[in-house]
């Protein structure tokens, strides 16, 4: 009976065999960081990433305002401001209107005690108010208006009023009194009289009085 022979397995070539067994040289080296690599340092040390792109700067109206802030209005055109008066007031009727304006401003005027006139008793000199007030308790004939302050006449007189009105060249001159209070003129730059004025003492502050007609 005849016997059947199988082929055998024939070994693989010897570039197969090498191909198919792994490599023993290691890879190269791979640098982690391109930009901190000891690579990149020795190729420059000069080397520095790009920065990111800038957003542009909101225009919020802030710079313009404070380049206005730097420079300041000009007082002679700020809307809700009187003019700087380029020269001294010489007539005594504008000196005087000036003064009527002006004088319930000053740092040490109380608009709030305004709304109403002293009594007879607020008055440090209770028998001098009859000068001032009429026997209903208004403004005695012969007075414009009046302005109450917060400090008391020698006060108002020495610190206050003399550096009032540099630029209107308005000054104030000490008379004798008028019954019992103290009683001052307004001089115009020529050295005309604009106004009297009392100065009244009462409890810790001072009535000041605006003469249309001086009484003496």
């Amino acid at each position: 009976m005849p016997v059947s022979v199988l082929p055998s397995r024939l070994p693989a070539p010897d570039s197969e065999v090498a191909s198919a067994e792994p490599s023993l040289t290691p890879p190269p080296p791979v640098d982690p960081d391109p930009i901190t690599s000891p690579s990149a340092r020795q190729a420059g040390q000069n080397f520095s990433p790009p920065r990111p792109a800038s957003a542009p700067k909101p225009d919020t109206g802030l710079d313009a305002a404070n380049d206005s802030a730097a420079t300041g209005p000009d007082p002679r055109t700020s809307p809700g401001e009187d003019p700087v008066l380029a020269s001294p007031i010489a007539d005594p009727a504008t000196a005087k209107a000036h003064l009527l304006e002006t004088l319930p401003l000053l740092p040490a005027a109380n608009p709030a005690l305004d709304q109403g006139l002293p009594t007879p008793v607020a008055f440090q000199q209770p028998g001098n108010a009859i000068c001032f007030l009429d026997p209903a308790g208004g403004l005695a004939s012969g007075v414009a208006t009046f302005t109450r302050f917060e400090v008391d006449p020698a006060t108002l007189l020495n610190d206050y009023l003399p550096t009032a009105y540099p630029a209107e060249g308005l000054t104030f001159e000490t008379d004798e009194p008028f019954c019992g209070e103290t009683y001052i003129k307004a001089m115009t730059a020529s050295g005309e009289m604009a106004v009297a004025l009392s100065l009244v003492s009462l409890e810790a502050s001072t009535f000041l009085v605006i003469w249309d007609i001086p009484p003496q």
